[in-house]
């Protein structure tokens, strides 16, 4: 069916017809997508944000940590590189890891009821511990230090945790 000049002139005098201007829209929120997506990837490299984390990640581990960069990669997974205790709290830096990447997936969260965090992957992670006057060092949440203690039968859980 072919249309005729008349048509395509109404169609002109009405306005956009309305798959042009359904295009128009997905080409336009496409390319807002992709400059947040940019911005993402931009963000997960500032100073800003690898102190939000240090935060955050001090929070969860009882003590502050230092991280020396921080990125992003395809899937906004975060790898943080240089992870350690931070020595502006103690001479002696007890804990580092090398690397520690964390994937994510888009499905979970508050509505699914399933957690964000797919997998966390440490490279390279050592503890330093030492005794000072009966108490070992580093403090640890108890949790992994009764795992620990399992581990190496030292008796780290009864000092640490007293």
């Amino acid at each position: 069916m072919k249309r005729s000049q008349d048509e395509d002139e109404e169609v002109g005098e009405k306005g956009v017809s309305y798959f042009v201007w359904l295009s128009r829209c997905i080409k336009t929120l496409l390319v807002i997508i992709f400059i947040v997506y940019g911005a993402l990837l931009l963000l997960a490299r500032t100073d800003g944000f690898k102190s939000l984390v240090e935060e955050r990640l001090g929070d969860a581990l009882q003590f502050p940590v230092q991280i020396d960069r921080i990125r992003a990669d395809i899937g906004l997974n975060l790898t943080l590189e240089g992870i350690e205790e931070d020595a502006r709290t103690h001479s002696l830096s007890h804990l580092q890891a090398e690397r520690i990447r964390i994937h994510w997936t888009w499905a979970g969260g508050k509505i699914i009821k399933t957690p964000r965090v797919r997998k966390i992957v440490v490279e390279n992670f050592q503890i330093n511990f030492s005794e000072t006057h009966g108490i070992w060092t580093p403090y640890l949440p108890a949790s992994i230090t009764k795992q620990i203690d399992k581990w190496l039968k030292v008796g780290i859980s009864s000092s640490s945790t007293s």
